[in-house]
């Protein structure tokens, strides 16, 4: 597990140094061969989630802008955790095939732990070979591509703040791999009419959406000139402008900065999908 944790933050802190803690070492005390623990560099938060909007949205859009699989699939190089969630991470070359994967191993671990139940078992299979075909296998036909992505894998309130000094941005504790970036952005902070997530519901953009985190359906904020807290050279590399000093929440911020992927007009079905 805490392997997975010092793999995770490695790649976001080399990724994007200013955007983490950095990660020192992990271990196992010598009088306590069941006890272990992660070191990394001390950073004195808030305790709150970001208030400055536009830098949280910039710095989580340069982050999946700037990072690159190697080897162009899906995945991670060993295994992550979310919490005590062990997730699949075998490297495929679609995303579909991940997500695919990925969900057949979290409906197994579910029935292994809460028993047989015919009702999940139908509906799991429908899933799996009826729902995620139709909606993700659209991205990467008809000459469309799309492309994996470092996503930080567990990124809800209690895994970001900002640095008390500085007011910088910081995320930690993550379970990242290799994913794929998409939403839909509406000046809207209710569900119905803000179709907005990142491609896997525990990824990024998606917890922002669960009423029981701060970052979810937040008001709208003034946004603040992304150029005072992120360098003028990196802004350059983000595919969309930025929220240009209108009101939006967490998510219509970033996706300002990194507009979502075709076939849009799927992109509503596509949430229902990752939020299972």
């Amino acid at each position: 597990m805490l392997a997975g944790e010092l793999y995770s933050m490695n790649l976001i802190h080399s990724t994007l140094p200013s955007f983490s803690p950095q990660p020192l070492k992990i271990g196992t005390f010598k009088s306590s061969p069941d006890l272990h623990f992660y070191l990394c560099e001390f950073v004195d938060l808030t305790g709150t989630v970001p208030s400055n909007v536009t830098s949280f949205g910039c710095n989580l859009a340069l982050l999946h802008i700037l990072s690159s699989s190697h080897s162009q699939k899906y995945g991670a190089a060993i295994p992550v955790y979310g919490g005590n969630v062990k997730h699949k991470t075998t490297w495929t070359s679609t995303w579909e095939e991940y997500f695919t994967n990925w969900m057949r191993d979290l409906f197994s671990q579910e029935l292994k732990a809460q028993g047989p139940d015919e009702e999940i078992e139908y509906l799991s299979e429908i899933i799996l070979k009826k729902v995620i075909p139709r909606l993700l296998r659209p991205m990467e036909i008809a000459g469309r591509t799309i492309r994996p992505v470092l996503c930080h894998g567990d990124l809800w309130d209690g895994n970001v703040s900002q640095e008390v000094e500085t007011g910088r941005v910081v995320v930690y504790d993550a379970c990242a791999f290799y994913g794929h970036h998409e939403g839909i952005s509406a000046n809207s902070n209710t569900y119905e009419k803000s179709m907005a997530t990142n491609v896997l519901f525990i990824v990024d953009l998606g917890p922002m959406r669960l009423p029981r985190h701060k970052l979810a359906f937040q008001p709208a904020k003034r946004t603040h000139d992304a150029k005072r807290t992120v360098d003028t050279d990196l802004l350059k590399k983000l595919p969309g402008p930025g929220p240009q000093g209108k009101e939006m929440n967490y998510i219509d911020t970033y996706l300002s900065y990194y507009p979502p992927s075709e076939p849009k007009d799927d992109c509503p079905d596509r949430i229902l999908l990752y939020m299972l």
